[in-house]
């Protein structure tokens, strides 16, 4: 009599259990998520079991914090691939052991996980609707607090304390402090540590402050006035922010002032060709139109070359496919690197050069608002 799906899993599960749980917390640790061992591995038994039930249940993971983890949803994201591809690894491997190739199988599988994640994405959004505070959700991970961020800034003004500012230019992160002038029933007045800060919310036409000892998250503001002269801008429009990738950044990240040609080989030797979006000391992004063969996890081969004083150098590394963003025409790559010495000295050098290029653009910039 052939097997069901459910007792199938069950066997599966129980085959895979010790060997994902312990892939978990692995990559927990990988991804730095500051989440303890035993929380962890229950984390990801319960996540196992849940996906054999017909009724998946998410409140016992909502107790072991995991909502708590997804404040880093970048970190968070990568993890959940790693887990679902590792998954369907397992899963296959496990079919091939029992000679039971079934694409029905493979099919509730998917199904499963689906309904799981689904099940998450809207724990987290009851979660976030049981806060005293009234909020409504925008796009972007935007929650807007009616009550008390210009309440945060009195008492900030009345203790002397300054706001830092975050904002990216051409990739380059500029974050200088602001003084807190004067606060009426909508906007807020700031002094401007440097100007450099002031032109970056210019060009960018947005405002982005880093939480602090008052401000429990990050928040965004749209900018009504600027004054050069004096270094002041007026803000207003403040919204809190669930979270604020750029800052997490850990390393600089630089856009290229040229078209730089990016090849990828993966395992099979299939090639990948694009164009250069982004550069930093840990990874790239890269546009193509193609994604025949690729897919995120994937270990791939890269080949690219970056211009020096004039003279252009050729960069082989190794990398991982993180993500993958699909546009209209096109895919947007996100990649991990792991280049030798070598290659990343010549990465570090271009890096610095291009910081400082862009830099002095910024104040070619500031140069059009100062008279």
């Amino acid at each position: 009599m052939e097997m069901d799906f459910k007792e199938f899993f069950k066997e599966f599960i129980n085959d895979t259990e010790s060997d994902y749980i312990e892939y978990f917390f692995i990559l927990c640790d990988k991804y730095d998520i500051a989440i303890d061992k035993n929380v962890a591995r229950s984390i990801a038994k319960n996540f196992l079991e849940n996906l054999s039930k017909d009724k998946l249940e998410i409140g016992t993971i909502r107790s072991l914090k995991l909502l708590k983890l997804l404040k880093n949803s970048r970190k968070i994201n990568l993890l959940l691939n790693k887990i679902t591809l590792y998954i369907y690894e397992k899963f296959i491997e496990f079919m091939k052991k029992q000679d039971e190739i079934s694409l029905d199988f493979f099919e509730q599988l998917t199904q499963h996980l689906k309904n799981f994640y689904n099940l998450i994405e809207n724990s987290i959004y009851e979660e976030t609707q049981n806060y005293s505070t009234k909020i409504g959700f925008g796009f972007q991970n935007q929650v807007y607090f009616n009550n008390n961020i210009l309440d945060i800034f009195q008492k900030m003004k009345k203790d002397s304390k300054n706001i830092q500012f975050m904002n990216l230019y051409q990739g380059i992160l500029i974050s200088y402090e602001g003084k807190i002038l004067e606060i009426d029933d909508e906007s807020v007045v700031f002094k401007i540590e440097n100007e450099l800060q002031e032109i970056a919310m210019k060009l960018e036409g947005k405002a982005y402050m880093i939480k602090n000892d008052y401000l429990n998250r990050y928040v965004k503001a749209d900018i009504s006035y600027s004054n050069f002269s004096n270094k002041t801008i007026v803000l207003n429009n403040f919204v809190y922010l669930l979270n604020l990738p750029a800052i997490q950044r850990e390393f600089s990240r630089v856009y290229p002032d040229i078209f730089v040609q990016v090849t990828l080989e993966n395992e099979k030797n299939t090639q990948l060709k694009g164009n250069l979006y982004d550069l930093s000391m840990g990874g790239l992004g890269f546009i193509s139109k193609d994604n025949e063969g690729f897919f995120v996890g994937a270990h791939v081969d890269m080949k690219f070359k970056l211009n020096l004083a004039g003279k252009e150098y050729n960069i082989s590394t190794a990398g991982e496919i993180l993500n993958m963003i699909e546009y209209m025409n096109s895919y947007r790559y996100c990649l991990k690197i792991f280049p030798d010495t070598k290659n990343l000295q010549k990465i570090q050098m271009y890096i610095k050069l291009r910081e400082r290029e862009i830099i002095e653009e910024l104040k070619e910039e500031l140069n059009n608002y100062i008279f």
